[in-house]
């Protein structure tokens, strides 16, 4: 059995998850809306949009793909062979479960069950974005976890981040210094998601 996770925070004091909720459900006046039959059971399964199910949703298929945002009032199951990584997707359950069964399963994006369970049943899973929920269950072979920042940008407009190399600073073989202009007015915060290499230092009270 493998299970791979990039970082893992041990021993942490416990941290009001982030609500998702509002931010996920706007998304419904800026994105298409996808018809209901658009998840009939059948070999292949692409879904680009939004949808909204006031119960539970479940889906059937071989393959499931496609870029799309799926909220539903209680449960999400998905039932199929794999679930591809070639698009991100979004999915929060109000006030149930979100279940994943099948064999080779990519997700990126966000599995988001405030109030409910993430359970996931494949024998090949990656998961690169984050999941939030009471409680995480697996079951399988391979599971491998990559946080990636960019997943919220599946939520939120991020600012504009301006960096430049301040030339009276930079002196060749030593450490380089620039300068970061944002208009956002939480900046470390987002600064933090953007610059994702490594040996980067963000000074806390950065305005």
């Amino acid at each position: 059995y493998q299970i791979n996770i990039g970082k893992r925070n041990e021993g942490v004091k416990p941290t009001v998850a982030p609500d998702f909720s509002e931010a996920i459900t706007a998304l419904s006046a800026r994105m298409t809306q996808v018809d209901a039959s658009s998840f009939e059971s059948q070999d292949q399964i692409i879904v680009n949009g939004f949808y909204y199910a006031d119960e539970s949703l479940t889906i059937s298929g071989t393959k499931f793909a496609g870029d799309c945002v799926i909220v539903a009032e209680n449960d999400i199951i998905y039932n199929v062979d794999s679930l591809s990584g070639d698009g991100r997707v979004v999915l929060y359950s109000k006030h149930g479960n979100i279940s994943i069964n099948g064999s080779q399963i990519t997700i990126n994006g966000i599995l988001y069950a405030p109030e409910g369970s993430v359970n996931i049943n494949a024998y090949d899973t990656t998961f690169n974005g984050r999941m939030i929920a009471n409680q995480f269950q697996y079951n399988g072979s391979i599971f491998n976890v990559t946080a990636s920042a960019s997943d919220l940008e599946l939520l939120y407009d991020l600012p504009v981040i301006k960096i430049t190399a301040d030339p009276e600073e930079i002196e060749l073989g030593e450490s380089a210094v620039f300068s970061i202009v944002c208009e956002d007015e939480e900046t470390p915060y987002e600064v933090k998601f953007r610059l994702n290499g490594e040996d980067v230092e963000i000074d806390e009270d950065l305005t």
